[in-house]
């Protein structure tokens, strides 16, 4: 297992390109590459867009790592070794997650949740397991129509259940156009609304996460 640690940043206004330290490291937990090389060695899921996101990409930052569940817990032990200060895990919803090695192995958990009904019910059992494992955790509202209080009164609906990101996303042709070309929001569009809010739920994210005591 190699880890990296810088990453190439390219601007595709100007084409100039930026080397940026990097202490990070992405981790997806059961999804399937393009071929099947690693068939075998890691759990198969259906969906996999981290990944397909990641091989479309023509660097190889930001560094991720396929493994199976249970090899998680070593993961994290090389990437702390390796000086890495902070690993996303990226794992597929399952309707039952007792003994999530994700959920286990986290210092705070985000749950993605759109401003609709049927995602709030979705969520339930991924809140009871958080609830039971004693997990910190938060609500992230994406794709909030542009117009509307959806998003207020879907905020004022989870907050009844924990923590609620005070930024959210919009839907937005950015985040549909970023992910086809293999580029996070922030390198395909530098200047835009898309770019300020992924940069503002990470700020609040980083907030909570020094607040709870925990090294981000």
């Amino acid at each position: 297992m190699l880890f990296r640690s810088g990453v190439r940043v390219r601007n595709i206004q100007t084409n100039q390109t930026e080397e940026l330290p990097l202490s990070g490291v992405f981790v997806a937990i059961g999804h399937t590459p393009n071929t099947s090389l690693f068939k075998g060695q890691i759990d198969m899921d259906e969906q996999g867009s981290a990944a397909h996101w990641w091989e479309s990409r023509e660097g190889e930052n930001p560094f991720l790592v396929q493994i199976k569940s249970k090899d998680l817990p070593e993961a994290l032990k090389k990437a702390k070794a390796k000086g890495f200060s902070l690993v996303v895990i990226d794992t597929a919803g399952r309707d039952t997650m007792q003994n999530n090695p994700a959920i286990l192995n986290a210092s705070f958990c985000i749950v993605p949740c759109q401003p609709s009904l049927a995602d709030m019910r979705a969520a339930q059992p991924t809140i009871q397991t958080l609830n039971h494992a004693k997990k910190n955790f938060a609500f992230v509202l994406t794709r909030c129509p542009s117009v509307g209080q959806d998003a207020d009164k879907a905020r004022k609906g989870l907050s009844a259940q924990g923590l609620v990101c005070l930024p959210v996303t919009r839907e937005r042709k950015a985040y549909k156009l970023s992910y086809a070309s293999g580029e996070g929001v922030i390198e395909f569009e530098p200047i835009g609304k898309a770019t300020d809010e992924v940069k503002a739920i990470f700020k609040w994210i980083k907030t909570k996460e020094e607040k709870l005591g925990h090294e981000f």
